[in-house]
C-alpha cells in the first residue's frame, strides 16, 4: 500500500470516475486503474464496484476504510508541511478561480511573476 494508491482511491470516490480522477491527478486512466487494483489485491476485497448502469459504486469495505485513508493522507500532508517549515519554507496548495478570459490573458503573467519571485528561494 502506498500514499499514492490511497490518494488515487480517495480521488476516484470524490470524482465518481476513474477518468476524471486521472485528469485531476495528472495520471493516465490505466495508472489509476492499476493503483485501485493493487489496493484491492492487497486487501483481498473490492473497494469499488464497477457498474455500467450506475458507474462506480463504493463497496461496503471501501466506505468503511475511506475516512481512515483520508485521515492518513491529511497526516502525511501535515508531516510534509512540517518538514518544509523545518527548512524555512512554506508548503501548501494554492487554488485559483478565474474566468476563462482572465485565465487565458492575465493568469499566465501573474504565475510567471510569482515563479520569478520564488526562484531565489528555491536555490
Amino acid at each position: 500500500m502506498t500514499w499514492t494508491q490511497l490518494a488515487v482511491f480517495s480521488k476516484v470516490v470524490e470524482m465518481g470516475s476513474f477518468t476524471r480522477a486521472a485528469e485531476v491527478l495528472h495520471m493516465s486512466q490505466s495508472a489509476v486503474s492499476h493503483a485501485i487494483a493493487g489496493l484491492e489485491t492487497e486487501f483481498g476485497v473490492p473497494l469499488l464496484i464497477r457498474d455500467r448502469k450506475h458507474g462506480i459504486v463504493v463497496s461496503d469495505f471501501g466506505r468503511r476504510v475511506l475516512d481512515p485513508m483520508r485521515v492518513i493522507l491529511n497526516r502525511v500532508a501535515q508531516i510534509e508541511q512540517e518538514a518544509a517549515a523545518a527548512q524555512g519554507l512554506e508548503a501548501g496548495t494554492i487554488r485559483v478561480g478565474s474566468f476563462p478570459s482572465t485565465f487565458a490573458r492575465l493568469l499566465p503573467k501573474i504565475v510567471s511573476v510569482f515563479e520569478k519571485q520564488l526562484a531565489p528561494i528555491r536555490r
